[in-house]
């Protein structure tokens, strides 16, 4: 498959994502992984599909991919992993979570996650 192709695949995955046609992003992005297993915008925005989708466990592990690979989409991974596992009734994993986004001081989501880490205490 060439570049421009598989570019494409992405493309579509990402104009459907933000049609919020989950499904046709999911499956895109699907695809597109089948042949970049390491991109992480495409894994990121596979995982917050299927969460749109309530495919908690399939989000999971996807955001988690993205979460340790390490800096690119961390902390939105970091993020959604936390709010998975509120949906999923682990607090415990949602808490540490949680105070890894709130222990720099800073940060996008420091403040939402703050919040929410008082709300689950």
């Amino acid at each position: 498959e060439s570049a421009q192709t598989t570019n494409t695949g992405l493309a579509r995955g990402l104009k459907a994502y933000q049609a919020k046609d989950f499904s046709t992003a999911i499956a895109e992005m699907d695809g597109f992984l089948k042949e970049n297993p390491d991109h992480a915008v495409a894994r990121f925005y596979l995982g917050t599909a299927q969460m749109a989708d309530a495919r908690w466990t399939d989000a999971e592990q996807n955001l988690g991919m993205v979460r340790s690979t390490g800096m690119e989409y961390w902390e939105e991974a970091s993020w959604y992993l936390a709010l998975i596992y509120v949906k999923t009734s682990r607090t415990e994993s949602a808490k540490e979570t949680l105070e890894a986004l709130v222990e720099p001081g800073s940060g996008r989501y420091y403040e939402k996650a703050k919040d929410l880490l008082e709300k689950i205490n």
